[in-house]
């Protein structure tokens, strides 16, 4: 019993609740694998990131959109949450949104900047962060 106690404590990368790489998700031969931990009250659920389809700024704390309508709530800011998902998967669109590329459908640029995500959404794309974010975005 001990030792599962202890294994469970050596999946995280720090002790408060946030989202955290696992020891998994660390830097091994130049590589990351895709896991994260997202504290959630005194426990901890483990997934991957190609599941997080979004983050959205509420205050000082994070929701996290997950495929299957699951959604957590993450006690850190979006610019913590952004900071531990930083590569070229996600994009931050607006102050109080990060998304995943993969669920992007389309990008709408005119009077009103948007994107529209595979499940329906449509969020607002601000237009300070519009030449950033065409800069990553391959326009064919």
């Amino acid at each position: 019993m001990t030792s599962n106690a202890t294994s469970q404590n050596h999946l995280f990368t720090s002790n408060s609740d946030v989202l955290y790489p696992t020891r998994n998700n660390m830097r091994q031969n130049g590589h990351k694998t895709s896991h994260f931990a997202i504290g959630i009250g005194s426990s901890y659920l483990i997934c991957d990131i190609s599941e997080i389809i979004l983050c959205r700024a509420e205050g000082n704390y994070t929701t996290i959109y997950l495929t299957n309508d699951r959604k957590f709530v993450s006690c850190k800011n979006l610019k913590v949450v952004e900071d531990l998902l930083a590569n070229k998967t996600f994009l931050r669109i607006h102050h109080s949104y990060l998304v995943n590329f993969a669920f992007i459908e389309r990008m709408f640029l005119g009077e009103e900047d948007y994107i529209l995500l595979r499940d329906g959404r449509k969020l607002p794309m601000s237009r300070r962060r519009k030449k950033v974010i065409l800069e990553r975005v391959t326009l064919l």
